[in-house]
């Protein structure tokens, strides 16, 4: 109680935050393909969900297993001396149940694994609805409608899933239940056995009956533990698989040069997402300072994938794209990414301060509070702004 109170449940939060930041970070070394990919998505989903409880599940299991291997050492030493027979029924019993939660476990991942895309669509369907910017499209169309039959659809098909599991662990439980309940019985009739025929004495009964129970329960305990640390393990490997992600869009050693006086050139530039067709054919073309350049085109033309990739935000399937003649991937990814300034037609207004959503980082000097200031002036913004309690902040 000490340790878990003074240090363990303190400290779980910080556990659960720190290792939530690392996730965060490195899904920003995802490369954006990974997001297209609903597969991906998924097991991402199952990976940062799992960060919750995996790492305590183990810990808490091990403190049981240790627990568990004193309590049995102590009534194994106990019952040994007055009859080895009961242990050997104790531990055919409990063994019976190393195979059993081991194959429970994996159909419960199973199980989980299943439900993760209709419960992302449920969670969508939901957060459309509780978000203000989707309000007027809610109101003055249909498409809560499709929202709500979206979620139902989602829903039934998630409940399916449980109930099909729920029919498999009781088809199992009873399946593996029945030696165990089997080998409490045998103990139970041995000792009453041993007591009608005077090996034991009747006031040892109650010593012997509580000690047998006590050696079952923590025997199951030690042999759970194998099949509960498999089950976290398959979790631990959906996290593992993203901290070991290897980014295909990776970082160069070149620095790029300070200045205003760039040249970026297309150069039979290719491109397609996934296995659909490709969406650009052999670009080709030069911009350089002072250049305005307007890139005209019908819907799914490619204009924003050519941004992209001007971006990097992916890289050609074929072709080159070069900074000042040298090629994207021998620069400073951050650098490169660092050159450009970008409104995206998709863009987000965030839950975060006036200055952080203009300037999209925290203003850290006085010069850069100065910038945010004449950007709200441009727009006609600035009276607004500064009439409320914190201003820009």
């Amino acid at each position: 109680h000490c340790f878990s109170h003074i240090y363990k449940v303190p400290h779980e939060e910080q556990i659960r935050a720190e290792l939530k930041r690392q996730m965060m970070k490195k899904s920003m070394s995802f490369d954006l393909k990974c997001f297209d990919d609903t597969e991906f998505y998924d097991a991402y989903t199952r990976a940062f969900s799992a960060l919750d409880k995996v790492a305590f599940d183990v810990l808490n299991t091990l403190v049981k297993l240790l627990a568990a291997i004193l309590s049995v050492l102590t009534l194994g030493g106990y019952i040994f001396i007055i009859d080895p027979v009961i242990i050997l029924v104790s531990l055919l019993g409990s063994a019976v149940s190393i195979f059993s939660n081991s194959l429970i476990s994996k159909v419960s991942y199973s199980e989980k694994e299943k439900q993760v895309l209709p419960a992302r669509k449920c969670a969508y369907a939901q957060d459309i609805f509780f978000s203000k910017k989707n309000a007027k499209d809610l109101r003055t169309e249909r498409l809560s409608e499709v929202l709500m039959r979206m979620f139902d659809d989602s829903f039934r098909q998630r409940q399916d899933i449980i109930d099909d599991h729920e029919k498999k662990l009781a088809g199992l439980k009873t399946l593996f239940n029945t030696p165990l309940d089997m080998s409490d019985m045998f103990m139970w009739l041995y000792i009453a056995y041993g007591i009608i025929h005077g090996t034991f004495k009747a006031g040892d009964f109650m010593s012997m009956s509580n000690a047998v129970w006590s050696l079952s329960q923590q025997l199951r305990n030690v042999f759970n533990a194998i099949p509960q640390l498999q089950e976290s393990a398959l979790y631990t490997d959906d996290i593992i698989k993203f901290e070991d992600y290897i980014p295909t869009v990776s970082s160069g050693g070149k620095e790029v040069t300070k200045s205003f006086s760039h040249t970026i050139q297309f150069e039979n530039v290719s491109f397609g997402y996934k296995e659909n067709a490709p969406v650009l054919k052999k670009i080709s073309f030069c911009v350089s300072s002072g250049q305005k350049l307007a890139i005209v085109g019908h819907n799914g033309a490619g204009k924003s994938t050519l941004i992209k990739l001007v971006l990097r935000l992916y890289d050609a399937e074929a072709g080159c794209v070069t900074l000042d003649g040298i090629p994207y991937g021998n620069y400073d990814l951050e650098q490169l990414r660092a050159q450009f300034s970008v409104v995206f037609q998709d863009y987000q207004c965030y839950a975060l301060s006036v200055a952080e959503n203009i300037l999209m980082r925290k203003p850290e000097t006085q010069q850069e509070e100065q910038v945010v200031i004449e950007a709200l002036k441009k727009v006609h913004l600035y009276d607004k702004v500064s009439s409320f309690k914190n201003g820009i902040y």
